[in-house]
């Protein structure tokens, strides 16, 4: 019995006097607050069913309150620092809200597992993914990545042990393509590493994708004159030792039966910059809210099996084979 506690830390245990301090103190709560609630849309005054992740910016030590009184008919776990489950001011709060205390330097896989075993249970856990108090009305801190992982909630396959291995220096991953979410995706996927993502020119300036193409460092090329000038940024990024990512369909398909030809350019890459390439399957969501299956195969060295110096035939026989992995990969995930 007690073993089988210790599996399932998440389970919902204690909520009497949950239910009896938010019971007694919200008329005077309400009173106090006099919540005014705005709505995105018709679709944002239903009501919270099933799991969920709220996500809020935070303003103060009353936050989670303000949280509580706008979603009054749920109950509440809040992601707060272990630094306070010890304190005398807030030893309660954390032992009657049932708090998950995370360590903000060292945010282990447990915490993670407790975090989604809640969310998989139906139950409503609440951050801060600013990660502190933020009373400047000019703009907001940056969001912190965990609140994606815990959205996405990935499952991750791999092709075999060798491809449990974290991927080291330079390397090529290619990915099937079905929604403009994918390079987060991929980031959940391979968190360890920074990312260069090649993108469509087009995107570089539109106000939408502006800031993405800033931050993430994308590497813009031109879908009807890719130059030479394009080859070599890529291939110095590989050869700098760095992860570059590309979705070698060239566009996005959410069809299941089967995977777009490859375009056989990702193998002059790999073998110019003398670095593998690690193919990924991105399983689409039947809902925005469905949890992400990712697979994750063996790294292939491409001059292994075509030469240093292969022939067009060659090339688009490794293009054959890495697309043929790529369809391993998908039947994994079924």
């Amino acid at each position: 019995m007690n073993a089988e506690k210790e599996k399932r830390p998440h389970e919902p245990r204690g909520y009497f006097m949950y239910d009896f301090a938010k019971a007694t103190a919200a008329i005077p709560v309400l009173l106090w607050l006099r919540p005014r609630i705005l709505y995105e849309n018709e679709a944002a005054r239903e009501h919270i069913r099933g799991g969920a992740l709220v996500i809020s910016n935070h303003v103060s030590f009353a936050d989670p309150i303000a949280i509580m009184a706008a979603i009054w008919y749920r109950r509440h776990h809040f992601i707060c620092l272990k630094e306070f489950e010890n304190k005398r001011s807030t030893k309660i709060f954390f032992k009657w809200f049932h708090c998950i205390p995370i360590d903000r330097e060292n945010f282990g896989i447990d915490s993670f597992r407790q975090i989604t075993g809640h969310l998989e249970n139906g139950e409503l856990v609440c951050m801060f993914p600013e990660g502190r108090i933020n009373v400047d009305e000019g703009g907001l801190s940056t969001f912190k990545s965990g609140m994606v992982l815990l959205w996405l909630r990935p499952r991750i396959l791999y092709e075999n042990e060798a491809a449990r291995e974290h991927i080291r220096g330079g390397a090529l991953v290619i990915s099937n393509h079905v929604s403009f979410a994918d390079p987060i995706a991929i980031m959940a996927a391979i968190w360890y590493r920074r990312h260069h993502f090649i993108c469509l020119k087009e995107f570089e300036n539109k106000r939408s994708t502006k800031i993405f193409f800033k931050w993430f460092h994308c590497i813009p090329i031109d879908r009807e004159n890719f130059g030479i000038d394009s080859f070599r940024q890529i291939t110095g990024h590989l050869e700098n030792g760095e992860l570059v990512c590309m979705f070698p369909e060239g566009r996005i398909n959410v069809d299941e039966g089967g995977l777009s030809t490859f375009k056989s350019g990702m193998v002059l890459m790999a073998l110019k910059s003398n670095t593998p390439i690690v193919s990924l399957y991105l399983k689409p969501k039947k809902h925005w809210y469905s949890r992400m299956t990712i697979a994750i195969g063996e790294p292939v060295r491409v001059d292994a099996e075509s030469g240093r110096l292969p022939s067009f035939d060659q090339i688009n026989a490794a293009s054959s084979r890495l697309s043929e992995k790529e369809e391993k990969l998908r039947e994994l995930c079924i």
